[in-house]
Formats: C-alpha cells, structure tokens, sequence
C-alpha cells in the first residue's frame, strides 16, 4: 500500500495437492515483484490455539504535493532523543542527508514533544536553512531532573539596527508585532520600521529603544510560550522589568508597549543634564568608593560588574583613569541621559502621570517575579507587591539590583534571556556557576536570528525542556502522505539491561486471622521503604502496618484489599521497627474476625494495635461535608523542594515515592500529593504535611491514630478525574476538626510525639580558621556572631563546664528559630570536652509549644538562679537601651566575674555606648546580621598592679628563660600579667603557644599581642593604641593594618561538593571477623 507494490513470497514453487483454488488459477500466489493500484485487501489470521483474525484494509490514497517540501521559507528544527548516543547520531544523520520532508518532521515534533523515559542523551538539527552551508546540530547527556527555568529579561543596550527583521519570519512573532504597531501608529511611531530599519542612527531616538525592546520582548514572550516554555520565575534588569510585568501576567501587551513608550516620552520632555553612563570591571563594593562624589553606581550587575552614570564630563574623565589603571571600562548608549541616579528624578512625576494612565488598576506581583528595583527586605511592602504605576516610576529612579536578586538563581537553573540581544550572558556566566546553563534567543548582528532562535530553543530541549516545535511552522494534516520515510529503522535500541517478564498472582483466601509477613528491601513489594529514613534510620512506616492489616483482611476474604472500604480505629504505634540495608524481619499480623481487633508483633512483642472493618458506606463514616470549614485562599507556596529542605531539618530524611507532597502552604493546612499508585505512600505524606503544620524544629513520629477511612471506590472515581500525566491530589488539614482528608482518605485524631535526635558520632566538624575582626560591624549570621562570642568566652575563661542564660521579656519580638539557647547547645555540643548548662528565662508558656526546644534547654526565672551558679555567659534583647537596664542589673547579679554578656539591640545607636561604662562594662565585639546588632561585652577585672612583657622571637629564644624564670614565681603570679609581643613575624607560632601555655598552671596570667602589621607603632604600654586593648583583658590579641584589632577564630565550612578522586581514606567505623 506504502510503494504499489506486493513484495514475493520465498521458497513457493507449486501449490499443495488438493487446493482447488490454487490448482484451477483462481488464486495465485505472488512469486515475483507485482505492481498493485491500490483498494481493499482481506487478511486472515490463524492462530495455532484455534484463535482466529480477520481484517479488511484499505489503501490510502493521498499522494505527496512537491515532496512534501516547506512552503513558508523558515529553517526546521528538529529534536531528538534517544538511549544511547548513537542512536541520536544515527537519527541526525538520517534527518540531514534526506531533503526536508515536512511531513516526515512533523511526525518527529510530535514523537519527541513528550519526555520518553529511559532517553539519556538528546539532540538537535536545523535543516533547510538558506543562510549556513551545513546542519546546526548539538548531543547533550540528559539525566532527566526537572531544572527550574528563568526568563531573564535584559534593558538598554540590547537594542540594534534590524534586530526584528529576521524574527517576524515567525507568525507568532509577527502577529504580536502588528498588535504593538496598531497600539503606537496612532500616537507616530512605527514600530515596524523601528524594528525593521539597519539605519544606525534609528536608535539615537531614546523612545525607540524603549519600544523597541519592549516590542521584542513581547513577540518572544508570545513566542516561546506559544510552544509550552513556562517561566518557575522571571528576573529583569532595568526597563527589562516591564518584560517582567507582562511575562507574569500583570501587564497586557498594550499596557507593556505603552509603559516603554511612557518611559520614553518622559525622558524625551524632561530637562535632565547631559550625562552618560558606563559599563564597568568593578562591582559594587570595589567601585563605590572609587567614583567622584558626582558618579553614582546605577546597576549592581555582578561581582565584577557595575553601571555607572553621571554628568557626561565627569564622566569622561572617571572612564579615562580606570581605563588607565587597566580597569575595563566603557560607556554605553543611552541617550546621553544618566538613568538610575539622582539626575533623572525630573522625569519621575511625569512618568508616574503617563502610567497611572496606563495601568488604571494595577496587578499583584506574583512569587515568580523577583524584583531588581526593590531591596529584598522591602519586597512585602505593599508598593512592592503590585506591578503599579509606583513601581515601574521607582524602577526608573532607583539602582538596579540585579546581582543581588540573581543570587536567587538556583545552581541547576535554566535561564533564558528575552531581549533583542544577549547583553547579559557573560555576567550570567561568570557569576552563576557552571551548573546553570544560560541561553539567549537573540544575537546582534547575526547573518540569521531565525536560526539563533531555533538553534537556542534547540538547546533548552537538550536541557531538558519540552517545546511544542510544531507550533513554531504551518500546520500538517494528518494521515501524512505515501512516501512519507519510515521512522523505524532509525531507531538504535540498548540493549544492556536485563528485563523480566511480570508474573500475576490472585490473592491468596487463608481461613485463620494469623499470618507471618516477611519483610526485605530487595524485594520490588517493599523495596520502596528504602526512602523511609527517619533521623538516619530506614524504618517502617506507620501506614505500612495498616497495610499489613488491611491485606490481611482482604486474604479473610478472598477479595484484593485495595478494593475494599475499610475503617481503622483506636490505632496505636508502640515502637517503631528498623529494616535492615540486607537480611530480612519477621512480623505476624493477626487480626480478630469477629471484633476486627488487630495486633502487628514481633518476636511476640507487640508492634501496633487497633481496629480494623469493613464498610459498605464509608462516607456516613466521614465528616460530614457540610460541616468543614470552606478552603481558605492561602497560597500553596512552598513546593517540593521547600518541604523536603524543611523536614529534612526536623530529621526526616525521605526519598523515593515517600516525596510526593508537590506543593503546600505555609501553615501546612493544605498542600497537593502525586498519586503514585501505592497507599502507603500516600497515606504517610497526608501525615507528612500534617507534621509541616507543626511550627517546631522537632522530629515527630506518629504514636495514636483515632480514625482512618478509605474509601477506595471514591479514591478510584477521583483518580480518574486527574490529569493522567500529572495526578495530584488536593489535601487538606482542617486542624479545628483534628482531620486531614486527601481523595478518598479521611484521618482524623493523629496524636504525634517528639521523639529526641540521635547525636551521629562520626560526622566531622568542618571549619576554617581565619581572621576576624573584633568591632568592624561585619555582617554575620546570629549562629556566626554567637559562635564567636562562645570562643572568645572559652579562650578567656579556660574550663570545660560552662552555663549560659538567655533572657526574654514580654516586649521581645523573638520567635523560636531566632532564640539564642538552640544555637547555643549545638555551637558548645560540637565541642569536645565541654559540658554545657543552657538556661532560659521566658514568661510562661512563651515556647511550652516546642518539646525540642525544651528538651536541650532549661527553662527558669533568673531571679532562682543562685549567684553560685557561676553563669559565664548572657544573652538578651536590647539590654543597652534605658528600658533594659532593670534586666541588665539582674544579669549581673548572677554573672560570673569576667563574665560576658551578649546583646541584641534592634535599634542600635553609637550613643548607647554609653550605657556599658555605667555599668562597668567592656565593649568586646560589635557584628551586624543586617536585624540586628550584636554586642559582646565583658565585666571588668581589677588591672594588675605588675606587667612583664616578653618580646618574642622566632629566631632565637633566650625569651624562653626569662619567661620561665617568670613562671616559677608562684607567690608574685597571681597579681601579675605577662604580654608575650610578636612583632612583624607573619608567621609567628604565638597563638598556639599561648593557648597551650595558658593550660598550664599558673597559665591564666598570660596575654598576647600579635602584630601582623609592618607599617604599625612599635610596641609601648605608653602607646594607647596598645595599651587601651591590653585593658580589655583579652588572652590573644591580633593587630592587622588598619589598627584593626581582632584574632583568629574557627569557623564553619560552606558544605564542599562531592567529586571524583584517585585516592580516598575510609574509616571502617563497625569492625566485625
């Protein structure tokens, strides 16, 4: 029927005796090459076990117009995936070397428009294009992870002469093109021309680079989400982020083409100075303090990348001296108007007037867009919330702060950047890593940006994209016509796995209620149980014991127990059960015919009790639907990632199907699950979001279950509602019903327990040791801060036994993640030798909510706590402020002599410096964590009335007699101190000398002055840059250039990426025969 031909039949030389038919001619068998016109032709199939086929084709008619050749003169793209590598080869080559057959590529488009599962490597081609001699063609290894996409949207200087002739070869983009010319003809300008026109000078005319840009970005936007290319978030830069406002849904295309022409026309009529700006090597917080107080850094691009702007005289001259210090520097077009510094304020009324015309009622910002003209600790205001008239004014007046917001970029991220030109890929390149990959549509001057657009949308496929490419050129009616190539015999298999074939077993009938359950994890039943890790350990899950149960009763009856309603009561969970890596465990289930009691054992301990029934009408054992609340609008923000990060805090450390919660507000009242086909999983991830819901830090497992209905028919009815390439279902936890309903399944009653985290002996504590200054105001972690005032504390304070108070006031505004105790138990527990005694002093009830909270840390009021206590460190809220200073005479009641005390001040003003002199107090460090200001301070000790110093050498050391000569003098000991001085010896040995000596007995009088800084003072107790340090009393003192005083201090280690080596140690931790 393919070729009108009936191909011969082998090995047939004359018919058998005795069939007629055959014999007289009336049927003949085809024994050569026999030309066929086509119709009907019968097919009899006889099957050897007496099963009979009979089938009746027709011929297809439709012959190829032109060899099916394109009609319309755009390049085809073509995507392919496959197992192996030379499968995608084999496939390209075969695409390549045969005319374009639309057809034929239309079948393709629509085979690879879906992820096939088990496809590791993907690849692209462009044929039939008029501009490259040869095929674009790109293989990539995909491994199949979903990837979060970017649309980046980039501003002014993207724009070019011609930069929209070749793109409105695409109807798509053409059709949103003409949209814009309706909307700007009126009011003079013709975007087409703009777009169209290679006249240099088109773009002298500010107001059309803003409409130009913003006419592209448009028509691509229409463009790549024509083919199903959605944004998980969008980021723009500058004007970019009217790109932004209409990818997220805020803007109509009218509403966009008019913000840019309202942006142009204020900058047109608004009297600004002539100025310029320009790209500079530099970020931020290199150039800042370089630029003239005339210069301001407009755009924060990257690390090494900043926009200046300014008057275009300064401005010339400041290029000039960076570019002589080798500095790269160069202006960029603007219109000779300096955007985003204080110059074009004149234009921010006029604009705000042009777009309140425009956008009458403004859009709330949805989580996708993140925004580069507001600081991210403002993004909840309510004028940053709305893509308004507000914003977009303030976008054009304030800095651009796209190298801060990028940091959001995920490390596996896809970002596609939608402008005229790929301005901003050599920033995202350096600053995002290279596991991000970067693509832009566009590219100046390009001989074909059809073929620039193909050849990236190419490569968001082998990224692991799902374009729709069909969409891209004219329809193609299907069937397609005879002639059309074969796409089999370019498909290569791999073939180095093994397949089994499925066996199918009925469910077992057993009489007794009893039976013995082998469990293993290597069997494919139970195999999924290897994602159940909860606090380092594979355990069973609560639900897989109901599963046990409810088989159980489905083998009572002889029926499969996933199609019977069931009811669960009065469950209680007594232990949990460990499943070993290998080896198996033996459980018996029992359950009760007549009262439906059931009980899980092993080893004849009992495991898990409850209840369990069969239900003909499982909804009258349901909540009525009457009766629950209606679904609140909170928004379901947290996706999968989110929720494992945080339950993974809480140690539980789930994979596999037991992550298929996919979204969930933050509340944990509701939330969305994949249907994976297993109950277990499922049901356990209904009381996973219920245990998100749980505003603690603690790990919690679940101990009593009052009620479980599974109503499978309804379960079933709900599935097939679902989206059969995505099934998910809606949960809800209605916590004033103490119910949690998802499909078919109601739970209600869960009791759920804090249970304390095992402490791993052998993860190491990874940190660096550094330089940190004592009073420089660096910004900080509070974890950080704390943990540099705890080992100040312990080199001044030299034991092992150490108690700590934190004290909170009705009037703190602290929540349980920011209290200080938590952070101190870890900080003091990761270190060896030290036992530690947290206090904390609250109002009751404040924290009584958090078990994991209270386990740690002792709660008491500070004014039981005894002044023997020794209390060697404080922690408080404000404690400088004249309100505080009640508490602050309370704490050092109970402070140890020499004791510190570390305060958090919200608010914080040099003149409250004042307030630590009062009371007899010593500032010993000041850090910021951009809430807070962290303020270490120490009582002051009675100086001593006799100070040796020793000058310390590396390269002789009769110091050391003198030294020990000091040392032997018991009686004169205690009333003195000895200052070994380091001076100008980078590599000087003093710290870790002195820490050991001060081990020492008698070691405690001991102080150090190391100073790392050739251009300082010599070293003179007369000298008050000295001796005020040597005032503080502090073991180890470092001097760095700058008279920056501080010391070495250990800090933790970022996490290090796994990655191959040649060489690696392992420390068998179990030693076993």
């Amino acid at each position: 029927m393919e070729t009108g031909l009936i191909p011969p039949n082998l090995h047939y030389n004359r018919p058998r005796e005795g069939l007629k038919a055959l014999e007289d001619g009336r049927l003949k068998v085809v024994t050569e090459l026999t030309p066929w016109n086509g119709g009907y032709v019968g097919i009899n199939s006889f099957g050897f076990g007496g099963a009979n086929c009979h089938i009746i084709l027709k011929s297809y008619t439709k012959n190829k117009i032109n060899n099916a050749a394109p009609t319309d003169d755009l390049p085809r793209l073509v995507t392919v995936s496959g197992r192996t590598e030379e499968s995608i080869k084999v496939f390209l080559d075969d695409i390549e070397k045969h005319p374009v057959d639309t057809e034929y590529i239309r079948l393709l488009h629509d085979i690879y428009s879906d992820d096939i599962q088990g496809h590791l490597y993907r690849g692209f081609t462009i044929v039939g294009s008029k501009t490259s001699e040869r095929s674009i063609r790109e293989t990539e290894n995909y491994l199949g992870a979903a990837r979060p996409i970017w649309f980046v949207f980039s501003g002014m200087g993207s724009q070019w002469p011609g930069m929209g002739a070749d793109l409105m070869k695409f109807p798509v983009f053409a059709e949103a093109i003409k949209k814009c010319d309706a909307i700007l003809r009126p009011r003079g300008v013709d975007i087409i021309n703009i777009l169209t026109n290679k006249d240099k000078t088109i773009f002298d005319n500010i107001l059309h680079s803003f409409v130009g840009i913003a006419a592209v970005q448009i028509g691509l936007v229409d463009l790549i989400t024509s083919i199903g290319i959605v944004p998980d978030n969008i980021i723009g830069h500058s004007v970019g982020e009217l790109g932004c406002a209409y990818a997220d849904g805020c803007f109509t295309a009218e509403q966009m083409i008019l913000s840019a022409y309202s942006r142009g026309l204020a900058s047109i009529e608004t009297k600004v100075i002539y100025g310029s700006m320009a790209a500079v090597g530099l970020g931020y917080d290199d150039v800042k303090d370089m630029c003239p107080s005339d210069i301001e850094v407009a755009c924060h691009n990257s690390a090494d990348s900043s926009t200046i702007s300014g008057p275009a005289d300064s401005m010339k001259e400041f290029v000039a001296e960076l570019q002589a210090k080798q500095i790269f520097a160069k202006e960029v077009p603007c219109s000779n108007i300096p955007y985003h510094s204080r110059y074009i304020a004149p234009a921010g009324p006029k604009l705000l007037a042009y777009l309140n015309e425009v956008i009458p009622e403004p859009k709330p910002r949805s989580r996708k867009w993140v925004s580069t003209s507001v600081p991210r600790n403002k993004w909840s205001t309510a004028s940053a919330k709305l893509s308004s008239a507000e914003y977009h004014t303030n976008n054009l007046l304030s800095p651009v702060l796209f190298e801060e917001t990028a940091r959001m970029i995920p490390k596996d991220a896809v970002t596609i950047e939608i402008a005229p030109h790929g301005l901003l890929q050599a920033i995202l390149r350096r600053s995002l890593g290279s596991g991000v990959t970067n693509i832009a549509l566009t590219q100046r001057g390009h001989k074909d940006n059809v073929e620039v657009l193909l050849q990236a949308i190419g490569k968001l496929y082998n990224a692991g994209l799902q374009p729709n490419i069909a969409r891209l050129y004219p329809p193609v009616e299907y069937p397609v016509s005879r002639g059309t190539p074969m796409i089999s015999p370019s498909v290569r298999w791999e073939h180095s796995d093994d397949w089994y074939v499925t066996s199918y077993k009925t469910q077992k009938k057993i009489t007794s209620g009893e039976r013995n359950v082998t469990l293993t994890l290597s069997d494919e039943d139970t195999e999924y149980m290897n994602g159940h890790i909860i606090d380092g350990k594979t355990l069973i899950p609560a639900i897989g014991y109901l599963a046990m149960a409810w088989e159980t009763m489905g083998m009572l009856h002889a029926e499969m127990h996933t199609e019977l309603s069931v009811v669960f009561e009065d469950v209680t969970f007594i232990r949990a059960t460990h499943i070993p890596k290998e080896g198996e465990i033996q459980l018996t289930v029992m359950v009760q015919k007549g009262t439906g009691r059931f009980e899980v054992t092993e080893n004849s301990s009992a495991i898990v009790t409850g209840f369990i029934r069969i239900v003909k009408n499982p909804a009258q054992e349901k909540i009525p639907a009457a009766l629950l609340p209606e679904d609140d609008e909170e928004e379901e923000v947290m996706n999968t990632k989110d929720i494992y990060k945080e339950l993974r805090l809480r140690g539980y450390q789930y994979s596999g199907m037991f992550r298929s919660l996919k979204s969930a507000s933050k509340s944990g009242n509701k939330g969305h699950i994949a249907w994976m086909g297993n109950w277990v999983t499922f049901l356990d991830n209904m009381l996973q979001i219920m245990i998100l819901g749980i505003d603690t830090k603690a790990l919690f497992v679940p101990t009593k279950i009052r009620k479980i209905v599974i109503d499978t028919k309804l379960h079933q009815q709900e599935i097939r509602k679902l989206n059969p390439e995505d099934r998910q279902f809606a949960v809800h936890v209605y916590k004033d019903m103490d119910a949690i309903i998802a499909g078919g399944v109601e739970i209600r009653g869960v009791k759920a327990t804090a249970i304390p985290r095992r402490l791993t002996s052998g993860d190491p504590v990874l940190e660096e040791y550094k330089f940190v200054a004592h009073r420089d105001r660096a910004q900080v972690s509070l974890k950080e801060a704390i943990s540099l005032s705890t080992q100040i504390m312990l080199e001044y304070h030299q034991t092992i036994h150490v108690k700590t108070i934190e004290l909170i006031d009705d009037s703190d505004d602290v929540t349980e993640d920011k209290l200080a105790s938590p952070m101190l138990t870890e900080i003091l527990g990761n270190l060896p030798l030290i036992q530690s005694k947290i206090y904390l002093s609250a109002p009751s009830n404040r924290f009584n909510g958090n078990d994991d909270l209270l386990s740690n840390v002792t709660a008491i009021d500070i004014n039981n706590i005894p002044k023997e206590e020794n209390i060697l460190l404080a922690v408080g809220i404000g404690l400088l402020s004249v309100s505080k200073n009640h508490q602050l005479d309370k704490i050092l009641s109970k402070l140890k002599n020499g004791g510190f005390i570390l305060t958090r001040e919200k608010s914080f003003k040099p003149e409250n410096l004042s307030i630590p002199s009062k009371y007899n107090l010593d500032v010993i460090l000041e850090k910021n964590t951009g809430e807070e200001t962290i303020i270490l301070l120490k009582k002051k000790k009675q100086l001593c009335r006799k100070t040796e110093i020793i000058r310390v050498n590396n390269d002789e050391f009769t110091w050391l007699e003198k030294l020990n000569s000091f040392m032997n003098l018991e009686n004169e000991i205690a009333d003195m101190r000895i200052i070994l001085v380091s001076e100008g010896d980078l590599e000087s040995g003093l710290l870790g000398f002195v820490n050991c000596l001060r081990k020492e007995p008698g070691g405690e009088v001991i102080r150090s002055i190391l100073i790392q800084d050739t251009k300082a003072p010599k070293f003179s107790l007369q000298n008050p840059l000295y001796s005020e340090q040597l005032q503080l009393d502090l073991p180890i003192n470092v001097l760095k250039p700058g008279k920056i005083w501080g010391s070495y201090r250990h800090q933790l280690l970022s996490s290090l990426e796994p990655k191959l080596v040649h060489h690696a140690y392992i420390d068998q931790m179990v030693r076993s025969m």
